[in-house]
């Protein structure tokens, strides 16, 4: 019998912040999407972990995007 697994709270507010951000979020505009929707101030880090479990759970997919500036940093994770 394959074991089922459940989201925690965060990880659903950020499912629903990538859905309502639609394609080509980034980390950031997803926090802020998360601390809007939900009246919670939220770390960064505890975002990006819950992306992870996310995608390792097939719920969201990511990909390597521009950096912001183009001389400076690296991409960014685009998640949809």
């Amino acid at each position: 019998m394959k074991r089922r697994e459940h989201l925690g709270s965060l990880e659903l507010l950020v499912l629903l912040a990538v859905m309502r951000a639609g394609r080509n979020a980034s980390g950031i505009p997803i926090a802020r999407e998360v601390e809007q929707g939900s009246g919670r101030d939220v770390a960064l880090g505890s975002v990006y972990t819950a992306l992870a479990r996310l995608e390792q759970k097939g719920l969201v997919v990511s990909e390597l995007g521009e950096p912001r500036r183009a001389a400076v940093g690296e991409p960014r994770r685009i998640f949809g």
